[in-house]
């Protein structure tokens, strides 16, 4: 899940890049999942997926609080990448929040300080042939001291419960 790292060096262009990532689809199994740590907790307002092949397979987003691992979902929607007019690449942003306690439209809003995320991606059906690929994740939200503009830490999973080394990644924060 390294490509997730850092500002999106694919898109807006479409097509097969190894520099995004894209899970492997275990035999039998019709999720992945990708987890990422962001450097500094914010109230979360906004994540921008930057989907760069076949856009479209994403289809849950959860978060976690800051130094905790209480999952909750924060957008669900439909599978899509399957309508044939569907553009080739996509930042789909998802308004997650607003202020605290702020319905949610597709999940369930939370309100303490998000600083993990997870994505999931329906991978029925995926082959050699076909498959998406997500080129970089951002995360926007009210910081906890002030304005944020830094970087990421690391992926903490990959596809399933394989850990990644630290590295950086891109994040925007707004007041």
């Amino acid at each position: 899940a390294a490509q997730l790292l850092g500002k999106p060096r694919v898109f807006p262009a479409a097509g097969s890049d190894g520099r995004a990532w894209s899970p492997v689809p275990r035999q039998g199994q019709g999720r992945e999942w990708v987890r990422l740590r962001f450097a500094e907790p914010v109230e979360a307002r906004a994540v921008t997926v930057y989907q760069s092949h076949n856009p479209g397979s994403l289809v849950e987003v959860r978060a976690s609080p800051a130094g905790a691992e209480a999952w909750r979902t924060i957008w669900r929607g439909e599978r899509y990448n399957h309508v044939p007019s569907r553009p080739p690449s996509d930042a789909l942003t998802l308004d997650v929040g607003g202020a605290a306690g702020d319905a949610i439209s597709s999940g369930d809003a939370i309100s303490a300080p998000v600083q993990l995320l997870e994505l999931q991606l329906d991978t029925t059906g995926w082959s050699d042939a076909f498959w998406s690929e997500i080129d970089a994740v951002q995360l926007t939200g009210v910081p906890l001291r002030g304005p944020l503009q830094g970087p990421l830490q690391r992926p903490l999973h990959g596809v399933g419960a394989s850990s990644l080394p630290p590295a950086a990644l891109h994040s925007t924060a707004a007041a």
